[in-house]
């Protein structure tokens, strides 16, 4: 009895191992449903990415170009490159908020894991139109394979030219298998659902964020955003409704823990900032008119405090005003 026994444990412990040592689509048929993972790559100048697995299309790298600006609830507005070097907690709400639709899930490496990445690999393969200098020789034009450290003096590149290297780095990144190790990471929420993200991601095609470009400033384009979101990352649905949040609890955290309730709900934060005074208590939905009510009560809902009334002065901006107060926080914070 006590052989048998433990024969069932190793058994049992034995199938746990081998689920969990293959791709997530082998480990469990339809384990893997439309799945959203941001990266953060910190260093000098950060660099981001969105990948895709689980929707209607073949596994998706979405590149972020460093400058392309966006509003990151509790923080304002920033670029790419200053939302990475948040905590990875924020730097998820704000590509969430830019996305219309919640990541469910984050990691954050630095140059030197990314490196160690790339050399646990054996390398990456990429296409250089151009020779480039590194600290072990020129490599390129043509089909070259890049180790570690010629990685990383490729994303150290000054000038406009990041954004074409990041291109072209997650192409020879994603077209290897990646050998994930708990301490490439510098921050996740999860490790080894990012693991198994990247693993299914092997072989997935690289686009850049659509993007509008007005003289030197550079912004999501969200119509073009929604239909990514919809068409590549399975994710169809109306667009995001414009919310702003004002803190009036005076509260740390108050505009992620907003943003982290509502986005999945299908509101985006357009504005993030402080009230004049601090101290509300009860968190009010602030509608813009008698129509707006029902988007205020599924926002309502979505928070779980706070009451709806109807705004005097619109803000014409957009049609809700999320003033927050301290019941926010005593409801239990979002992440």
């Amino acid at each position: 009895m006590v052989i048998g026994s433990l024969l069932v444990v190793a058994l049992g412990v034995w199938g746990f191992l081998r689920r969990d040592s293959g791709p997530p689509d082998q480990a469990a048929p339809g384990a893997i449903s439309p799945t959203v993972l941001a990266i953060a790559v910190q260093g000098l100048r950060p660099l981001t990415a969105i990948v895709s697995v689980g929707g209607p299309s073949a596994p998706t790298a979405v590149s972020v170009p460093e400058d392309v600006v966006f509003v990151v609830p509790g923080q304002g507005e920033l670029t790419a490159a200053d939302a990475a070097r948040l905590p990875g907690g924020a730097f998820r709400t704000g590509v969430s908020n830019m996305l219309g639709t919640w990541a469910d899930h984050y990691a954050v490496f630095d140059r030197d894991s990314l490196t160690a990445l790339v050399e646990r690999s054996g390398g990456i393969e990429v296409s250089l139109s151009d020779v480039f200098e590194t600290e072990t020789g020129p490599i390129g034009p043509g089909t070259v394979t890049m180790t570690g450290q010629q990685v990383n003096d490729y994303l150290g590149v000054e000038g406009s030219d990041l954004d074409l290297h990041w291109d072209i780095v997650l192409q020879g990144l994603f077209a290897e298998e990646l050998l994930l190790l708990p301490t490439d990471l510098l921050d996740s929420d999860d490790p080894l659902a990012v693991s198994r993200i990247l693993q299914a991601a092997q072989g997935a095609g690289v686009t850049a964020l659509p993007v509008n470009v007005l003289q030197s400033l550079t912004t999501p384009d969200y119509p073009a955003i929604h239909q990514l979101v919809g068409d590549v990352f399975g994710r169809p649905g109306p667009a995001p409704i414009p919310v702003i949040v004002t803190n009036g609890s005076g509260e740390p955290g108050v505009g992620q823990a907003v943003a982290a309730r509502i986005i999945p709900a299908g509101f985006r934060v357009v504005i993030s900032d402080n009230a004049e005074e601090f101290g509300r208590k009860t968190t009010q939905i602030q509608a813009d008119g008698e129509s707006a009510i029902p988007l205020a009560n599924e926002v309502l809902e979505a928070l779980g405090v706070g009451q709806v009334v109807i705004q005097e002065v619109p803000s014409g901006l957009a049609e809700l005003t999320i003033l927050v107060g301290k019941d926010l926080s005593k409801s239990g914070s979002a992440t």
